[in-house]
Parts: structure tokens; sequence; C-alpha cells
């Protein structure tokens, strides 16, 4: 028995009221489900609303249970006619309650809590539901929990029967900061309209709910405790008005909490009344917290997230709307996509969920501000200039640096591109339909494909024209995500900067490859090749090492550790291992082991390696600068060790670490 399960939202754009999006749910069903039947599945759908029709959320409900790892996107245009339907196949086959109680379950994820961080913000929380791993379905208990240090929420999702942790994701974004001598950048405080608020006395609205940190535990410790123990209002009343003079850096400062009602409300208002996208409750928004840093995730244990914003000896975070509509539009994402953080596959780390995350959350911002440079306040403690400068372009893969902000600049940049060039409400529609569908599987190739299938949408329902969408499509191709494959094709004396990771892991995953791979072409008459490291800069016990393999991308296996919710890669297929720790020229000739052999294309590969001790899951992170470049010598040039126009010190430290391998 098929039963449809359907809460529409309000919009200033509607859908026909005639659609019938029962016969749509279960198209999708038919479609996207392989399997025996199931007696009794009821096809939950969520629809958002825009002006190129309608995208409608299809989810299986079995048994009166969520599944959750399920779900397809039906597109509609605005006559309810199906454009696509997008989402994975799937097998689900009924299974029963197992033996695990929901308390029992938390005790299982004891081991991937701690693994995770120490403290906690509030106590984990139970219920049942199914998850489909793999095609297969499990009945689990599914456990929100918190850790202290670092700050950040969790959920994880532990079969039943066998107690195994199946899959475990972070459910809290952060962007990071630092201390900045003065006031923000526009000039003295403002009087304006505080719009939206249902209470007289207190900053409390239909879309955000303001406080401050009362109380907190903080540790200088890496890992030590960090708590907020109570919330207390700063902000009251005061004859009529909010007024406040600002006081950054100070825990009691009222005028934190009122600048952030006011943007919190500005961004939710824009959202609400061109998409009717609302949250049921007003989000609590919580300023003075005592961090460096502003987040989106569930700090205060009530299962709903919020928002945070800190400060630091004289930075307040909630000063900077640029960083508030950052975070809210991480709040978004969660709210309209279904995307992981990281994963693995064939060519190393997949940060593509994260990066079009923060990318995502950074062309929300500007679409208030209208402004390509995104959090100036809040950067200028740290640099000459915002934290991210989006007005350049960023192409993929050439913008791939194995980092999730650094990564999301792609995006970031092409939303403002086409921002420029489209106006901000044309943008708005066509990121809203693109994020929309974003699934599980999402990559930088499928968020291209989606903002080409957006233009599509728009263009088919009259919002734009053809000249309009010629110029979207354009600007999309030529940001490469359509077809980014994370190959970065380098020329002579290219300089490239990556990203290197170490988690403090064992065996196979002492190193952690990165997200992309180089490539270079060595000519038929070129005799050596040379990889210089120019420059490298990390935190003590994290060190580099680099894989080369000719004619092919280095081989990597993924290994997930789905308990944490991570996905690695381990390298198992390279002709050239090197490992160091600084800046250093190597250079590779006929007479390496295996030789250099001219005319073909090379593959370069690096990795995070723990010299430490690094502690286990302290993610450590660290920089360097690559040139890549093959030589020919006309002449015998002056050398110290075969074939090697070095020092006989550089020599020797390639014969100890430079190794061949070609399997694992």
């Amino acid at each position: 028995m098929l039963a449809l399960l359907l809460t529409p939202l309000a919009s200033a754009n509607p859908a026909p009221s005639t659609t019938d999006f029962g016969p749509l749910a279960e198209t999708a069903w038919r479609l996207r489900y392989r399997g025996r039947a199931v007696d009794e599945v009821s096809l939950g759908t969520e629809v958002f609303r825009w002006p190129a029709g309608a995208r409608v959320r299809v989810s299986p409900v079995i048994e009166g249970l969520g599944v959750d790892g399920a779900s397809w996107v039906v597109a509609l245009n605005p006559r309810g006619v199906v454009r696509r339907i997008s989402g994975p196949q799937i097998e689900l086959e009924p299974v029963p309650v197992g033996p695990i109680s929901a308390e029992a379950a938390v005790d299982v994820l004891a081991p991937v809590r701690s693994g995770l961080g120490e403290g906690e913000l509030w106590a984990p929380r139970s219920d049942a539901r199914y998850r489909v791993v793999d095609g297969q379905l499990h009945h689990t208990w599914r456990v929100r929990f918190s850790t202290a240090s670092p700050p950040a929420t969790w959920v994880s999702w532990v079969d039943s029967t066998t107690a195994e942790v199946l899959f475990t994701d972070r459910t809290s974004h952060a962007v990071g900061g630092s201390v900045y001598e003065g006031t923000p950048f526009d000039g003295d405080p403002q009087t304006v309209e505080l719009a939206y608020l249902t209470r007289t006395a207190t900053l409390t609205g239909t879309y955000s709910d303001v406080f401050s940190c009362g109380e907190w535990e903080i540790s200088d410790q890496l890992f030590g405790e960090n708590h907020c123990d109570s919330l207390i209002r700063r902000a009251w009343q005061v004859e009529g008005d909010f007024v406040y003079a600002p006081h950054p850096g100070q825990p009691d400062d009222p005028f934190a909490e009122v600048n952030l009602y006011h943007h919190v409300s500005e961004v939710s208002a824009f959202f609400d009344e061109r998409y009717g996208l609302r949250a049921p409750d007003p989000i609590t928004t919580i300023a003075n917290f005592p961090m460096a840093n502003a987040f989106f995730g569930d700090f205060d244990g009530d299962g709903v997230g919020d928002l945070s914003f800190g400060f630091t000896d004289e930075v307040q975070f909630a000063y900077d709307a640029d960083v508030v509509y950052h975070e809210f539009g991480h709040s978004i994402v969660a709210r309209i996509a279904n995307i992981p953080s990281l994963g693995a596959d064939g060519l190393g780390l997949v940060w593509a969920g994260g990066g079009l995350n923060e990318g995502a959350a950074d062309v929300f911002s500007m679409l208030l501000t209208v402004d390509p440079d995104v959090g100036e306040y809040a950067g200028s403690a740290f640099r000459d200039g915002p934290i991210r400068a989006l007005a350049d372009d960023r192409t993929c893969p050439e913008g791939l640096a194995g980092q999730v902000h650094r990564d999301g600049e792609m995006l970031g940049s092409l939303g403002w591109n086409i921002i420029d060039a489209v106006g901000r409400d044309i943008a708005a529609d066509l990121f809203f339909g693109a994020i929309s569908t974003w699934g599980p599987d999402i990559s930088w190739k499928l968020a291209g494909r989606s903002l080409l299938d957006s233009a599509d949408d728009l263009e088919a329902a009259g919002q734009i024209d053809g000249e309009i969408a010629a110029t979207i499509r354009g600007l999309v191709e030529a940001s490469g995500l359509p077809g980014c494959e994370r190959i970065i094709e380098v020329s002579p004396d290219q300089s490239v900067d990556a990203f290197v990771l170490s988690a403090g892991l064992e065996g196979e995953l002492y190193r952690i490859p990165g997200g992309a791979q180089l490539a270079i072409e060595v000519p038929p008459d070129a005799d050596r090749l040379i990889v210089d490291v120019t420059e490298f800069s990390a935190p003590e016990g994290l060190a580099w090492s680099i894989y080369i393999r000719r004619d092919e991308p280095v081989l990597m296996v993924p290994t997930e550790l789905a308990a944490f919710g991570l996905g690695f890669a381990t390298a198992v297929e390279w002709d050239w291992l090197v490992d160091g720790d600084e800046p250093v020229r190597l250079a590779f000739d006929g007479t390496s082991d295996p030789p250099l052999v001219p005319g073909g294309t090379y593959y370069v590969a690096v990795a995070g390696r723990d010299a430490g001790p690094i502690e286990l899951f302290e993610f450590t992170q660290g920089r360097m600068t690559l040139d890549l470049a093959p030589f020919t010598y006309a002449e015998p040039a002056r050398s110290c060790g075969p074939g090697l126009p070095e020092s006989g010190a550089l020599w020797g430290f390639l014969e100890r670490f430079a190794r061949r391998r070609r399997s694992r």
C-alpha cells in the first residue's frame, strides 16, 4: 500500500495548486526502488517552490520510521510536469528490530565520541530509524551527540542487531577568525528598524531569538573542555529602543546581540519571502561566546541547529554581517540539500561536499551584500583584505587545494560572476534550484551540472530569456565545474599550492593523500624531471610525502572509517615515493629507479605524514608550494650524484627516500 504524506511550504511563487504529488512520488519510487515489495510504505514529500516550478524531495517511511540515506528529488516545471528525477537507486527489504537498546547504542558509541573530541555540550539522544548502507536496509538507533572540544555536533547510526556503527556525520560547520585591532569598516553604528520582533522587551522575533553565553568553561589546552553552561540576555528594550554602544571583546556586550538579531532577520526574511523557506521556530542565536570562531550547529542541546558567534580580546564576530550571512547560509544548505563532508576515491580525498557547503554559504552571503569580499572586518585581523576575496576567477580543477574554504572559493567566485552578470535575484533562483538537488553523491562535476540544469529550468519556465541563460551557461562552463576531474595539468615552473593533512593514524593511513593530483608533460628530449618543494609550513610533527607515477594517476584505494563519518585514501600504485619535512629540490633522471622515461605524462600526488607523534584524530594541517619542470641540458652539468645537477646531500636524500612500488 502506498500512502502520501504531503506538507507543502508557502511561497511567493507557488506551483499550481492542482498539482497531485502522489503519482509523482510513486513514479520516483518505481524508478529508483529495486527489490521485493514492502507491505507498508509511505512516501514523505517536502516541497521547495521556486520561480521555475518546484523541487519535490521524496523519502520513504516504513512502518512509521523514516529511512535515512534514501531520497529522490523530482524537478517540476510551473505546470507540474516532471523534468527529471535525481537520486540513487536503492534496494529496500524489511528487517526486524534487533536486541540492542537505545541506551546500549549510546554506550557503543563511546569510543567514537572520545575519538572525535572531549566533553559534551549536551547529553546524547537516540531515536529509531532505518538507514540504507550500500543499498541495504538496516534497523538502527540514530544517536545525536556533541563534543565540547572541539565544539561540534554529530549524528551516528548504530545497527540494532549487530551493534555496528554504520555511519557518523558531522552536523555543524565552522568558520575561523583571529584578533582584529579596531572597529568595523562601515562607519559608526546607525539606528535602523528592528523588524519582525514578536516580544516587546527581548530580541525575540519571527526568525531569531538572541542570547549571550552567560557562563562557560574554556581550557587553554588543545583538547580541553570548552562549554557554554547557560544562556542569558544582555540586550533589553530601554525607553522603546535597543540602543547600545559597541564594546568589542567584552563578554557582556549587548550591541552584539542587537547586531545579530538585525542581520539574522534580514537574511531569514530574504529566503522566506522569496521561497517560503522558514524554520518551524525562531533560530536560537548566541552572541558573546568566548572563542575565536563562529559556527552553525546544535550547541544548546535542543535538537535544532542554532547560530553562535564568539569573541576574542578585541573583535566580535557578531559585528561582521558577512560572517552572519555565511553561517546562516550553512543552515540553508542543511535544510535543502543532503551532502557529506569528506570522502575518498581512487584519486585521494574527496572534499567536494565540504567545499561546496562553504562555497554555497559564501554565495548566500554575497546575495545579501552584493559584494565579492567576504569578511573584511573579521579577515583584517590577520591579513590585508577580507577572509575571501572572490572577484578573481577560480576554476576547477586548478582551484583545488585540499581545504574546504580554499576549494569552496571556486563556487564562490562563480557565484560572484553570475551575480555580477545577471543580478542578485536571478542568481539566487539559479543557486537555490541547483543546491536543492544536491545529495550524498555530490561532486564538483555534479554541482556544475546542477547549475546548468537549473538554468534550463528557469529558461523553460519563462523566468529568464535565452540570452541570460546563455550567459549563465557560459560562466558555468568557464568555471570548469561541469567537467572537473581533480587532475590539475601544470605547465613548467608553475607554482601550485596544496594542503596536507595528518590525523595521527597508523598502518596504511600513516600517510593521507590530498584530494587532487598534478599532471605534467615530460617532452621526449627532456633528461630529468625537477620537483621543487619551495615552501612548507606545518605544525610540529606534520611532514609531507610525494608520490609520482608515469602515464596514469597514482592509484588510491578508499579507506572508509564509517563509524567516524570519515573517508581516507591509501596509495597502492606509484613509481616514486619521497618523504620530507622541509623545502627541497627533487630531481628524477635516467639513473632513478625506475628511470625517467621522457615523452610521457607524470602524475604527482602529495600527502600528509605523521612524523610527530600526532595524537590519534588530532587533525593537523599544513601547506606546501610545489614547482614542476622537465629539464634538458645541452651540456653536462656539474653533478654530485648520478644524473643530478644538485648537491651531494640532496642526492643522498633521494637515495634514502625515493623508492618504487607497483602494487599494494
